[in-house]
């Protein structure tokens, strides 16, 4: 992390209040040029004001959670920024079969490349901005609702690469 990055950087990136994504080289990826993102991509998001990438390492929060915690990194080549997308959880999730186009609404979960843990959003206060906490958490076999995130696109109606979307 950057020693000149601000807690409200931190907290924009940790919120993901608005990100697009980075193509994956080996990967199922979008782009604007008619590639959509897809359910198996491995993908990088990247916070769209301060091109911080969203990233987590097996350090757990001191406090809060006690989960894995999950920051932004600025660097573009850093392994402990990849993410699966997978299907979500619950009954409001639809099956996402690998390959399957991500639409304006869909439910789904980000799984950390490293740690095969998934991103988490709960109650709990981040220590580090005073919002709620977003952390990784269970593991290929273990997972919840609180994994899932809803894709909320910018424009059109399928996520592409270079597309801003929140989540």
């Amino acid at each position: 992390m950057s020693p000149i990055m601000s807690r409200n950087t931190i907290a924009a990136c940790v919120l993901l209040l608005c990100v697009f994504v980075t193509p994956v080289a080996g990967g199922v990826f979008g782009g604007d040029d008619g590639t959509p993102v897809t359910c198996g991509s491995s993908i990088k998001l990247l916070h769209a004001s301060t091109k911080y990438r969203l990233h987590s390492h097996e350090v757990a929060y001191g406090s809060g959670s006690g989960q894995q915690s999950v920051t932004c990194f600025e660097g573009g080549d850093d392994a402990n920024s990849y993410w699966t997308v997978q299907a979500g959880m619950g009954a409001k999730a639809e099956a996402c079969p690998q390959g399957t186009v991500l639409k304006h609404g869909s439910i789904i979960r980000f799984q950390h490349a490293s740690t095969k843990k998934w991103l988490h959003s709960h109650l709990h206060q981040s220590p580090l901005s005073g919002n709620q906490e977003v952390s990784c958490y269970g593991g290929q076999d273990q997972s919840d609702t609180g994994d899932n995130w809803r894709v909320e696109l910018e424009k059109g109606s399928t996520w592409g690469k270079d597309g801003k979307v929140r989540l």
